[in-house]
């Protein structure tokens, strides 16, 4: 009797502890969703008040008009500048002129290599050149030199590869137009056997693609009179 009434009683004791653990968890999770409530509440107040202020802000000092001004005066700027550019260009031509600059240049380049090297093989060119590298060497502009030439070295190592690249499919585009050509220019040679001489076009029919031929206009020395002689029998 005495073993059944301790037995009950450690029944009750255990299920007493089991009852304030679960009251101690549910405690624990109320206050978790306190402090959660909480902390979202005040992300929201923060939130709100952010936004008041910068309402208030931008009520006060016109922020938004003034970052939309900047914006509407800096298009007007970019405009600006850009029709000045291409005013500019229309009447001075500085990009036609820059071209033909760099290809007279380009095609002034070897001859005058060919005038320089000419005379530093003579005694006077090679006194010249004795003088300019010692100047440079003295005035440090040598060294100034070889510092751009590895600079430059290393720049295209860097660079080497868009460039090649770049080369290439410049290389791969020329090669795709000429192939164009080419065929176009046999598709009219298949198309008009006279292509190429002063009948184009004359006896030949359509051209191929369903455009029609454009009559072509001939120069003084291309014409070819013929008169036609009708005799009765």
């Amino acid at each position: 009797m005495q073993r059944q009434l301790a037995a009950a009683q450690q029944r009750a004791s255990s299920a007493r502890e089991k009852l304030e653990q679960f009251a101690q968890q549910q405690r624990l999770q109320e206050r978790l969703q306190e402090a959660q409530r909480a902390a979202t509440k005040a992300a929201q107040q923060a939130a709100d008040e952010a936004q008041k202020r910068a309402r208030q802000v931008d009520a006060e000092y016109d922020v938004s008009g003034k970052a939309a001004g900047a914006a509407k005066t800096a298009a007007e700027g970019a405009r600006r500048v850009n029709d000045a550019a291409e005013e500019l260009e229309s009447r001075w031509q500085v990009r036609r002129r820059m071209r033909n600059a760099f290809t007279d240049f380009k095609r002034a380049t070897p001859q005058v290599m060919s005038q320089v090297r000419d005379f530093f093989n003579t005694p006077l060119g090679a006194v010249t050149f004795l003088f300019l590298f010692m100047l440079s060497v003295f005035t440090g502009a040598f060294w100034v030199i070889v510092r751009w030439v590895f600079s430059l070295l290393w720049l295209f190592i860097l660079l080497g590869p868009l460039i090649i690249n770049y080369l290439n499919a410049q290389a791969v585009r020329e090669q795709q137009q000429r192939y164009r050509e080419y065929v176009e220019e046999q598709r009219r040679r298949q198309a008009d056997p006279f292509y190429g001489t002063p009948f184009e076009g004359v006896f030949g029919g359509e051209r191929r693609g369903g455009g029609s031929t454009a009559p072509r206009k001939y120069a003084s020395e291309d014409v070819i009179d013929i008169s036609i002689d009708r005799t009765d029998d």
